[in-house]
């Protein structure tokens, strides 16, 4: 007997459309993956400044509200979070109109689930157990407070790293908490898994990670600039390009001087690299395909943060080797075409081998795209996701 329909409420912290950035592109691949699976799908967005709704950028297929917030940082706000140790990361999401349209929803529908999208949604377990009877599912990008933790270590600045960790602290209290109220969690990575697991969270886990397109086979290997390719309003993308850019390819050049550097990704000033020898700044790009067949190398030197980098998965799926960090590489395999540097001197040796060798980039290549194909079909996932929201 086949089971029947479930009908979602799908919440999101910020439009998915237009794919801007990784995190949209995770979300649009997993509202493809509950289209795959023809579930009933109502999709509630928050807009933000940074992040404004834009009707005709959504398909005609999908059935979508959303609701305007404000969560422009101010010191005061920052400064009085950490006296009452609320976590302001969260506290920003969490808005009486959110909850007015939310209200309003849940009056005129009844629902089988609601995905929360990130944890800064899960702000609102508690509002909507009172609204639904549903199960309440929270997808996992990352561990947030993970991310914030590493950001602090790996910052200079006394007074900052100071302030962030006693952000990192109340954001890791909060996220338990949060996390022990709902149904069930669905991370992308299995590293994320085990994080979660170590919170001693009696909760249903499991990991759907994203799925990615077969793409075509590539044929031209030649290319050998290498390149970053991530949004410049997220912090952990931020601390890479700049590791990148002042401290691992300044010692490339030293000894490869034609080696050359490509930065893209939406927010980015490209003024800010001016005059740097050998570097050139895109900014957003629309054409990606056009891109990929355009460089060599992925670089990607991540020091912060957890999940998989969808940008890099998605370089995997084109056929780009890529040099990066074990930080980098959660969910990824050394055979995955990904070389894991475990320090400065290994990254930029590994950099200059791929650099010089267009047989050892084919053959990561080819490598790549294969794992991909292997492991990250939209057809077994959506299986999991299935069996995953049924037996919460």
């Amino acid at each position: 007997m086949q089971n029947k329909s479930l009908h979602i409420l799908y919440l999101t912290h910020k439009p998915i459309f237009p794919i801007i950035d990784g995190g949209c592109k995770a979300m649009a691949q997993f509202l493809e993956l509950l289209q795959h699976n023809n579930y009933s799908i109502d999709h509630f967005a928050i807009s933000t400044e940074k992040h404004p709704f834009v009707a005709n950028q959504y398909p005609p297929s999908v059935k979508v509200d959303h609701q305007f917030i404000s969560t422009k940082v101010n010191t005061v706000g920052a400064l009085g979070h950490l006296v009452t140790g609320k976590s302001y990361h969260l506290s920003r999401f969490y808005q009486e109109e959110v909850m007015e349209t939310l209200s309003n929803l849940m009056t005129e529908q009844e629902y089988d689930v609601v995905i929360l999208e990130s944890l800064f949604l899960a702000t609102y377990v508690e509002f909507l157990r009172n609204k639904t009877k549903a199960k309440i599912i929270v997808r996992a990008h990352n561990v947030e407070h993970q991310i914030w933790t590493t950001i602090a270590e790996n910052t200079s600045s006394a007074l900052k790293r100071w302030y962030l960790t006693k952000a990192a602290k109340s954001l890791k209290k909060e996220e338990v908490q949060l996390l022990q109220k709902v149904d069930g969690i669905a991370c992308i990575t299995q590293n994320d898994l085990a994080l979660f697991e170590q919170l001693q969270l009696q909760k249903k886990m499991t990991v759907i990670p994203f799925t990615l397109p077969t793409q075509e086979r590539k044929s031209d290997y030649s290319p050998n600039d290498f390149y970053h390719l991530g949004s410049m309003d997220w912090q952990p993308n931020i601390e890479t390009v700049d590791i990148l850019v002042h401290r691992i390819f300044p010692q490339v050049r030293a000894q490869k001087a034609s080696a050359k550097l490509v930065l893209a990704g939406s927010k980015m000033n490209v003024q800010d690299y001016a005059g740097l020898t050998n570097v050139s700044a895109l900014g957003f790009l629309d054409e990606l395909p056009t891109f990929y067949a355009s460089v060599g190398v992925l670089l990607s030197p991540t020091q912060s943060g957890s999940g998989i980098r969808i940008k890099i998965a998605e370089a995997l799926s084109f056929g780009i080797p890529v040099v990066t960090t074990p930080q980098g590489a959660e969910g990824l395999l050394e055979n995955s075409g990904t070389f894991i540097a475990k320090n400065d001197e290994e990254f930029i040796a590994k950099a200059i081998e791929l650099q010089s060798n267009a047989l050892l980039r084919q053959e990561m290549g080819e490598a790549a795209q294969q794992f991909i194909q292997q492991h990250y079909s939209k057809e077994s996932v959506s299986l999991k996701l299935d069996a995953f929201l049924r037996s919460v």
